[in-house]
């Protein structure tokens, strides 16, 4: 049996979304706050059935609902969560692992191709948004909020 969109939970559909993001050569997502304003952005013009609870925060839009999944996931071994030192701060970069590839590709396995299409689009926006500076994805995210 076939799974739509609206039956996957966040924490699959951000697997998922990883694993697509590979496929479209997304590259590494650099750094927590752009992962946080991709997601939000995506959640947005995708409107999606599931949703990451956003609030206000220091650089727009931040959801500790993500940041958990990111966390739980990373920890479960099936994202990479890589840091580097840059000056006087840490830069996170989010990947799949070859584990977490393997639980993806079962799970893509049972969605339905309307899912994997959509998801794939938000590869191919997240794609865009991942090679523009973080302070015009900032900029793109509060649009959503006026």
């Amino acid at each position: 049996m076939t799974k739509k969109l609206s039956d996957i939970n966040l924490r699959e559909l951000l697997l998922t979304f990883l694993l697509q993001a590979k496929k479209h050569k997304v590259g590494r997502i650099h750094g927590r706050t752009k992962m946080q304003k991709i997601m939000f952005i995506l959640m947005n013009e995708f409107d999606l059935p599931q949703k990451f609870n956003y609030f206000p925060y220091t650089h727009g839009p931040y959801s500790t609902s993500l940041q958990g999944d990111i966390d739980t996931l990373s920890t479960l071994g099936l994202i990479e969560e890589k840091t580097t030192h840059l000056f006087n701060f840490l830069r996170y970069e989010y990947s799949l692992t070859s584990e977490g590839e393997r639980v993806t590709k079962s799970l893509a396995e049972t969605l339905d191709p309307t899912a994997i299409e959509i998801i794939g689009k938000m590869a191919g926006r997240a794609k865009e948004l991942n090679r523009k500076k973080l302070e015009s994805v900032i900029e793109e995210a509060y649009a959503y909020l006026e």
